[in-house]
């Protein structure tokens, strides 16, 4: 099969050099501008009890919770995988993948061991602290991350982890977490105490080293995301084996001082080519708080976030619950997100030409998003008949997840018999997902709920 794929910067897309003879038809699209929620990108929904309230919003593309390892393992060698599986079952209902992330500490949340209370029984070192929650204080305790049981425990955890859920299809990925206060990769506000005050404690790269390897030895199908918070441990997940490995992850998005540390800033100046993992991985980012509080309270610029995000080629953005005015002031940076992040393809012009062996397909595109296609998607060419079945289906040679921000042309080879093309009265071109969980990719067309028509019979030019 005949398959290019090439950027343009011409105003004009379609022209000669078709190899192919018979008719030649020509069609244009019409871009659609309505809110399209396509999987993978656009807003994290918080949780399934976050699923209707946040799509009723915004677009909605995943469905993000966490989970205690306490939780998941809640004795020595015994697994309970129901909280994830109710997560993937859920999010595959809606036709959107879910992401996750282990959390083994966290402060403020009503619960006495994030990590489970057997892991300290066998020896593992921890500290114990009083964490205040909304609902008053509760006494919790957290192990110290460069502890030896800890960390064959935590391994033999994340190994498990992935012999259940690595590969599946209804995943969009997984936070490299565990490690600090709610596993995001920093120990402000935990134990152990500098004179007791409280600071963050720096853990040995050692330790660190071992935590990214769990995940990274493990998890070879499904999408890591990683933590921008440690810089020495980024660096070493970013650049361990083929680059790049993992996919980035800022939380506090929204602060000011947050916004200035990024890809070419001193501080990453070690994370070599953080700049282009946008290029083949996903970039999720979660707000500092809501709109509300950051914007009304703390005088941070929503606008500002919002540019931030979209410059740094945002993929996927945490939702947090806003109150209704929130959404009237800041209706139209939420749609800006809606649009922007990830991939909107937009196609102009389709030129399709018959030929002895079937067609010949060339199509132009803009991607108008910032990012790509994070999910693994197929193009395929579908062939239907006058009552609107199937009659063959093709896989196109083009890979979706290289159709970067811009102008390219797709070029492919449709083949097909002469008899189904004197059946066909239509062809048309679909983005399906590779593992047959989530709902289509929609180009943003016109009419192309369904797919987008490339050829109707007696309706071309």
């Amino acid at each position: 099969m005949r398959c290019a794929l090439f950027y343009i910067t011409a105003a004009i897309f379609c022209g000669t050099g078709l190899c192919a003879s018979g008719e030649v038809f020509t069609k244009t699209f019409e871009e659609d501008d309505s809110l399209i929620a396509n999987p993978g990108q656009g807003w994290m929904a918080w949780r399934r009890t976050g699923w209707d309230e946040a799509r009723a919003k915004v677009a909605v593309g995943i469905i993000y919770e966490r989970f205690y390892w306490s939780d998941l393992e809640p004795d020595n060698g015994v697994y309970d995988w129901t909280q994830l599986d109710g997560l993937l079952e859920f999010a595959a209902s809606k036709g959107v993948p879910a992401a996750f992330r282990i959390v083994c500490a966290a402060s403020g949340v009503p619960k006495n061991y994030e990590t489970p209370k057997w892991v300290f029984e066998l020896g593992a070192k921890g500290d114990a602290f009083v964490s205040k929650t909304a609902n008053g204080p509760v006494n919790d305790f957290v192990p110290r991350f460069d502890d030896p049981i800890f960390l064959k425990y935590h391994a033999r955890f994340i190994r498990r982890l992935a012999e259940h859920c690595d590969g599946d299809p209804r995943l969009a990925g997984l936070d490299l977490g565990s490690y600090g206060n709610w596993g995001e990769w920093h120990c402000c506000h935990l134990p152990p105490y500098d004179n007791g005050k409280v600071g963050q404690t720096i853990y040995p790269f050692a330790a660190r080293k071992a935590i990214i390897d769990a995940y990274l030895d493990n998890f070879k199908k499904t999408m890591v995301v990683a933590m921008t918070d440690n810089e020495e441990g980024l660096a070493y997940a970013v650049q361990n084996g083929l680059f790049p490995r993992v996919g980035l992850r800022r939380d506090g998005v929204g602060a000011p001082w947050i916004q200035k540390d990024w890809a070419g800033s001193a501080r990453y100046v070690d994370v070599r080519h953080m700049g282009d993992v946008w290029k083949s991985k996903p970039v999720w980012f979660e707000s500092y708080a809501s709109a509300k509080w950051m914007s009304e309270k703390k005088g941070w610029d929503m606008a500002a976030m919002v540019d931030w995000m979209t410059s740094n080629h945002v993929t996927c953005v945490h939702y947090h619950p806003m109150a209704e005015k929130d959404l009237a002031e800041h209706s139209e940076l939420w749609r800006r997100v809606d649009v922007a992040a990830g991939a909107r393809l937009v196609p102009k012009r389709a030129v399709v030409s018959t030929t002895d062996t079937g067609f010949a397909v060339r199509l132009g595109v803009v991607n108008k998003g910032v990012g790509c296609i994070s999910l693994p998607y197929d193009l395929v060419f579908e062939l239907i008949d006058g009552g609107g079945c199937l009659i063959c289906l093709a896989r196109g040679c083009a890979d979706p997840a290289r159709w970067l921000p811009g102008r390219f042309v797709i070029e492919e080879d449709v083949p097909a018999s002469t008899a189904n093309m004197a059946k066909a009265v239509l062809l048309r071109a679909r983005l399906v997902h590779r593992g047959g969980a989530l709902r289509d990719f929609r180009f943003a067309a016109r009419g192309a709920e369904k797919g987008l028509v490339l050829w109707e019979r007696g309706q071309g030019q």
